[in-house]
């Protein structure tokens, strides 16, 4: 079932499909505790993207591993033609420009290696 948000007048929409040039895994940390503010982006393999997407499936424990078998070939190529990575930054929304601008760096690097190859 696919579902639809919508945002009347808060984003334009998009004309055309555009491509997926990176997926993130979410790794949110309390600053206070760790006494750190970084934000970090690290590549995930393939192999273990397959894993992680898995394991980030909504409502895993209730489908059956046939079911859950039907995931694989698409996940495997996913993480085999769109990047998958681990965002790690620090909880808040003090934090959320900083978050936002090493998201587009990264995509932005994305998009020049690819122009490159």
């Amino acid at each position: 079932m696919n579902k639809l948000l919508t945002l009347p007048g808060r984003y334009a929409y998009a004309t055309h499909p555009a491509p997926l040039r990176a997926m993130y895994v979410l790794d949110r940390y309390d600053p206070a505790r760790l006494g750190d503010t970084r934000v970090e982006i690290r590549p995930i393999a393939a192999r273990a993207g397959v894993a992680t997407l898995l394991a980030q499936t909504s409502y895993a424990e209730f489908l059956r591993p046939v079911e859950i078998g039907r995931f694989l070939p698409l996940y495997a190529r996913l993480v085999a033609e769109v990047p998958l990575r681990i965002l790690t930054y620090p909880n808040g929304f003090d934090y959320q420009e900083i978050v936002h601008a090493r998201i587009l760096e990264d995509v932005c690097a994305a998009t020049h290696e690819e122009a490159d190859a």
